[in-house]
């Protein structure tokens, strides 16, 4: 990653996320294949949202995405899109990761669809957590848990501050873009092994316009003369 040195007259809002989109879509990963506009144009908004700096916003829809992907293929691992018919009934029985994770009648069917216990464990410890923690902006219990090396590498917590200084603030400093992007590598890994242990079609009867917007963003080029040249032709 190349630094750029940015003056005062020549720095605005639009210019920083300019700026910010050229360096974070290089940190994408391959994106999910298409499914159905439920699963697809939620990440869509997940990247796009990472893509332009908004990573809190990355991490909140990716946690409800993790959840909903898990949930729908734990109750028809078959039919997608307008064929899966589904009742409110099963939804609430599995409204959480928790709850689908604890479920005794469905622990075979849970590890046919995540493959094994490692994987198994980070849904437990890593996504549940994450999702719940920062679905309710519980501060100090994201730092305390992702607040890493790992996760934050030279800018990690000591383990022993419970609560540090600024935790507020800290959250959209460097925090946030450094666990959303790990956290969006590891989710996409992990429903990319779920879409594959289903049965799961890709959906066009009704939605191929939404399927056209999905793909059209990740065949774009984004770095800064590409948004220029597109920004010229909004006249």
């Amino acid at each position: 990653m190349s630094f750029k040195i940015i003056s005062g007259k020549d720095f605005d809002f639009f210019n920083l996320i300019m700026r910010e989109a050229e360096d974070n879509y290089k940190s994408l990963p391959k994106p999910l294949p298409w499914v159905e506009p439920s699963i697809n144009m939620p990440y869509l908004e997940i990247v796009s949202s990472f893509v332009f700096g908004q990573y809190f916003s990355s991490i909140l829809i990716l946690g409800v995405l993790l959840e909903h992907i898990l949930r729908m293929a734990v109750i028809d691992p078959i039919n997608s899109g307008v064929s899966r018919r589904i009742h409110r009934r099963q939804i609430n029985k599995f409204r959480t990761i928790e709850l689908i994770l604890k479920d005794n009648n469905l622990k075979q069917r849970i590890y046919n669809l995540l493959e094994n216990d490692k994987n198994i464990e980070w849904w437990k410890d890593i996504a549940a957590i994450l999702r719940n923690s920062s679905a309710h902006m519980i501060f100090r219990d994201l730092l305390k848990k992702f607040g890493t090396r790992d996760y934050l590498g030279e800018y990690f917590l000591d383990s022993t501050d419970t609560d540090p200084p600024g935790q507020w603030g800290f959250v959209w400093h460097r925090f946030s873009k450094k666990v959303s992007q790990k956290f969006l590598l590891e989710s996409t890994e992990q429903m990319n092994i779920i879409i594959k242990n289903t049965k799961w079609q890709p959906d066009l009867s009704w939605w191929i316009s939404q399927k056209d917007e999905y793909e059209s963003f990740f065949s774009f080029k984004w770095d800064l003369n590409s948004m220029v040249e597109s920004i010229n032709k909004v006249k």
